[in-house]
This record gives C-alpha cells, sequence and structure tokens, in this order.
C-alpha cells in the first residue's frame, strides 16, 4: 500500500475512489502494464522488480502528462523529480487511490500467469511474451512506458530511495 508523506492532500477529481475508478481501469491492462515493468526491469537489472515498484506502474503510466513527461532510461530520478513537481505531487494524489486496482492487476496478473509472484519480487511470465503490444494509440504508449519505468526506477536505487525521491512512502 503506498502512503503519501506530508500534508493530507484532497484525491483529484478525475480519481475518485470507487464505481467510477473501478471502471476506467481494467485488471488484465495493469497486469500487462506491470509485467512489462517486470521485464524492463529484468533486462536492465537481470533481477525479478520489487514488488512495491509494482505500485507506481498505474499512476504513472495512465496518466498522460506523467506519461508523456517520462524522460530515457538514462535520467536520473531526483533531477526528473525536482524538474517536475507539480506531476510528484500529483502522483502523491493517484497512487493510495490506485493502491486496491492495483491489486486487482497483480491478481488477475499471478492467476493468469502473466506475472509471477517470487520471493524476490515480479516476474513477467511465459503468457505475457505471448500478448501482442497494442498497435498504436494510449495503450500502446503506456505498454512503452510500463517497460521504461521498469529500467528507469531502479537506477535510481533501492525501492526506499525510489519512493522518498517521489514523496510517497511503501
Amino acid at each position: 500500500m503506498i502512503v503519501e508523506t506530508g500534508e493530507p492532500t484532497p484525491p483529484p477529481p478525475a480519481l475518485r475512489p470507487g464505481a467510477d475508478a473501478r471502471a476506467l481501469f481494467n485488471p488484465a491492462f495493469l497486469a500487462a502494464l506491470i509485467g512489462r515493468a517486470a521485464a524492463g526491469h529484468r533486462t536492465d537489472r537481470d533481477a525479478p522488480m520489487p514488488l512495491v515498484l509494482g505500485y507506481l506502474v498505474a499512476p504513472t503510466v495512465l496518466h498522460t502528462p506523467t506519461r508523456e513527461a517520462l524522460p530515457r532510461a538514462n535520467a536520473r530520478l531526483a533531477k526528473w523529480a525536482d524538474e517536475h513537481q507539480l506531476l510528484r505531487a500529483e502522483l502523491r494524489w493517484r497512487a493510495p487511490q490506485l493502491t486496491e486496482i492495483t491489486h486487482r492487476g497483480l491478481r488477475f496478473g499471478i492467476r493468469h500467469e502473466l506475472i509471477a509472484l517470487t520471493p524476490h519480487g515480479i516476474e513477467a511470465a511465459a503468457a505475457l511474451a505471448r500478448l501482442r503490444a497494442p498497435g498504436d494509440g494510449d495503450a500502446a504508449e503506456c505498454w512503452k512506458a510500463a517497460e521504461l519505468l521498469g529500467r528507469w526506477l531502479p537506477r535510481a536505487g533501492p525501492p526506499a530511495t525510489v519512493f522518498a525521491l517521489l514523496g510517497l512512502r511503501p
């Protein structure tokens, strides 16, 4: 579960918890995005993606302005967070609201063997490799951004450092 740090802030109106938000997010698509992030992490680190980093996929990748502001994988997270204070502040609102939706995506992914949960974290499973990447549009952009996120976040250090730089705590 992600908890914001600092002053409590009201949730943005576009992400009200409840039926509205649940209708917008498909657990199968979230599972695939988390799997893509895990595959990106495996490519860069040759290790499973820590479970807690899986909770950053939906709030980062599904939010168009944040997704579009993601840098190349070799950029520093600390510099990005400093240059994108507004996106970082909005992430503090989105991340806690998307925790339950991420749980559903993780459960779906494990149940349908898109991802595997190991003692060391999340691994992309064989069924994920059989999925075709979306052709174009937002889904394709999310797909690419998820893999980039999986490669980029661990370069900032351990998950606790990543969360601190983003103003969150696991």
